[in-house]
């Protein structure tokens, strides 16, 4: 549905309502988080293989300094051929956990073929999508200074239903970029109190890793006149490590159920009757 020149719209679902619901589908579809984390299980395979074999073959030419040319191109060539698969990979599960949390909301439940699916119809505008939002960020930088800061803050408010938009509505990238200026602006009271709401929640998930770090921290600190870190014990060392993968895992998790909210306010908020 087009909203171009719209003005006041009916109140969307209600805030607690969306949440409510939100929860619901989540609970019965919580494989919405798995996309980021199976990207990121892969990347860091595909990485730390690549430096391994970087690190081989500079030994085997006795140094980097000594490296063939053959050995270069093959490092310029598979970072390149790297960074693809790490950004075709970022694209995959931010496609994919968009998709199926849609797909949750249309049928009540969701799987990976969903995901799959819209990564083959999407890829193209998600990416293009991404090219806007890099140009939306610039010059919230730009902006920086004479905004005190608030450019670089409301850059996340502004692009909240850029994928969104790209993926459930199908729209082309920057077009999702220009809708997504434009439900804000018609929709500004019900989109700020979710967005902050989920930046609150994300914000309070994220000091589960300061309760594995600062630990860890106060065992290096020094002890009287010694300026010298002390060595933490192992089980400390493993109690920080695994208290940080849990984190990154949790974080993870709460991102599939983010995408679920906003694309449900998104679904209700392009429903609603154009003035």
């Amino acid at each position: 549905m087009s909203i171009d020149n719209a003005g006041p719209a009916p109140a969307p679902t209600e805030f607690g309502a969306l949440f409510t619901r939100s929860w619901e589908l989540f609970k019965r579809n919580w494989i919405v988080s798995l996309p980021p984390i199976v990207a990121g299980f892969f990347a860091t395979i595909i990485i730390a293989a690549f430096t391994v074999a970087v690190i081989i073959g500079a030994l085997a030419t006795h140094g980097v300094e000594h490296a063939s040319a053959g050995f270069a191109g093959f490092a310029i060539v598979g970072s390149l051929v790297l960074l693809v698969l790490v950004v075709l990979l970022g694209l995959w599960s931010q496609i994919a956990m968009y998709a199926m949390a849609d797909a949750a909301w249309a049928r009540g439940s969701t799987t990976f073929a969903d995901g799959f699916a819209a990564f083959w119809s999407r890829g193209s505008a998600v990416f293009v999508s991404w090219i806007g939002v890099i140009g939306v960020a610039l010059l919230a930088f730009i902006l920086l200074l004479p905004t005190l800061g608030l450019s670089i803050i409301a850059l996340t408010f502004v692009t909240m239903y850029v994928l969104p938009a790209a993926i459930v509505g199908r729209r082309g990238g920057f077009e999702a970029v220009g809708e997504s200026f434009r439900l804000i602006r018609r929709f500004f009271v019900p989109s700020l109190v979710t967005w902050l709401a989920l930046y609150a929640i994300q914000y309070a998930l994220s000091f589960l890793m300061y309760g594995a770090i600062v630990p860890l921290q106060f065992s290096m600190a020094s002890t009287g006149s010694s300026t010298t870190l002390q060595m933490p014990q192992v089980p400390l060392l493993v109690f920080s490590g695994a208290g940080g993968i849990v984190t990154v895992l949790v974080l993870l998790a709460y991102a599939g159920f983010s995408a679920i909210v906003l694309v449900g306010l998104y679904r209700d908020l392009t429903a609603q009757p154009t003035p």
